[in-house]
């Protein structure tokens, strides 16, 4: 960590947003007016929001504005029976008219913070390290809001923050370009 850098917890940096709540009896499996889309935490997956499928719909009087989606914010899972999904999360991209789930938050990042960089944030080890003693429970594994609020991040300036985040891209696409490379070779070798 630089010494320009200020190691700072998620309240100073995203505003958390609880998922909208709902019984089973008013939610229905396919869209209708009158209804949202919510994800749920099954929506997350390697990184990633899937936005076309496993959705549920709920009345939109049970949604918020403060619930709507944007693009930016980073939509997590803070409740499963299954401890290795507590905490996962994903960054949404682009506007999308819909919501999340109760057993799901969404952190919104402040002016001082590219949400790339919260996001990326969201997948490191030091923050799965942080999570793992603190998504506890008997049945169902809980992230509180006193634990998401708390989680220690550091935090460079924004332009630096830009930078870290270009430069993962750039290693990223590197890596998708190099396995589609070997997926062409494996290919070949078959023929």
């Amino acid at each position: 960590m630089s010494s320009s850098w200020q190691q700072v917890v998620i309240s100073d940096v995203a505003e958390l947003v609880r998922g909208v709540t709902y019984s089973k009896e008013d939610s229905r499996a396919t869209p209708a007016d009158g209804f949202s889309p919510v994800l749920r935490a099954t929506n997350i997956q390697d990184s990633c929001l899937v936005l076309e499928s496993d959705l549920v719909y709920v009345p939109s009087g049970n949604v918020s504005p403060t619930q709507r989606l944007r693009a930016g914010d980073v939509v997590m899972a803070t409740s499963s029976g299954s401890k290795h999904l507590v905490g996962k999360s994903a960054l949404m991209h682009t506007d999308w008219v819909g919501s999340f789930g109760a057993f799901c938050a969404a952190l919104r990042a402040k002016p001082n913070v590219d949400p790339r960089y919260l996001s990326a944030f969201l997948q490191s080890p030091a923050y799965w390290k942080q999570v793992s003693k603190k998504a506890l429970g008997v049945n169902i594994n809980n992230l509180r809001r006193g634990d998401i609020e708390s989680l220690a991040l550091p935090l460079p300036g924004l332009d630096e923050q830009r930078e870290i985040v270009g430069e993962l891209e750039k290693q990223f696409s590197r890596l998708d370009e190099a396995v589609a490379n070997l997926q062409r070779v494996k290919a070949n070798l078959k023929r």
